[in-house]
């Protein structure tokens, strides 16, 4: 194998880990200041 094509796969890979990861912490942050939001809301109608 060529190294342009291990540097390629290389770089592939990493952007796809790098997207995963932002994606995932992204989605996390966002349900936890979704559930916030309800738990501020009911309390507030309470």
């Amino acid at each position: 194998m060529k190294i342009a094509t291990k540097l390629m796969l290389g770089a592939s890979l990493l952007t796809i880990i790098a997207v995963t990861i932002s994606a995932g912490a992204t989605g996390w942050l966002a349900l936890k200041q979704a559930r916030q939001s309800v738990e501020y809301s009911v309390h507030q109608q309470f």
